[in-house]
């Protein structure tokens, strides 16, 4: 039986036309996802297991992804075109021990991935609370990812 590492629930990527400013934030810009190319976009992640497929990231439900490779792994989105993004909140279920605890988050600039947002030593997380991550972000990229290094301590997922 393989073992799953809950990376998050949850991945909204919000875009911020112009300055970078709280109040210019947009809604979610990826649609409520029910397969990892629809309705649009495209999800990946490390390992696809069977019923843990991507896009269950970015379907709006608590609980429903989980990532493989022990306590590593990542999660990616393809938009259909370029985006600025500058805001990314994650959401984690009740297991904070299987929450993602250091990563970078990253945008794929059609050769190598270029670090965004690093952050370490996240233990504080709550349930069905989500955490917003802002940072300050000038170049479009069609393709974002959130690399996990290191979970909160749970070494069976």
């Amino acid at each position: 039986m393989k073992k799953y590492l809950v990376i998050m629930l949850l991945l909204v990527a919000i875009f911020i036309p112009g300055v970078a400013m709280a109040t210019e934030y947009t809604d979610d810009l990826i649609p409520d996802m029910t397969s990892n190319n629809y309705p649009s976009g495209y999800a990946s992640s490390t390992g696809q297991e069977a019923h843990y497929y991507a896009y269950l990231a970015f379907d709006d439900s608590v609980g429903s992804f989980h990532e493989t490779d022990n306590r590593t792994g990542w999660l990616a989105y393809e938009f259909s075109s370029l985006k600025k993004i500058c805001k990314y909140t994650l959401l984690v279920s009740n297991y904070f021990d299987r929450a993602p605890k250091n990563w970078t988050f990253e945008g794929w600039n059609g050769s190598a991935w270029v670090i965004l947002d690093t952050q370490s030593n996240v233990t504080d997380w709550n349930t069905q609370n989500k955490k917003e991550f802002v940072f300050n972000n000038d170049t479009s990229y069609i393709k974002y990812q959130i690399n996990v290094s290191a979970n909160n301590g749970n070494a069976g997922f």
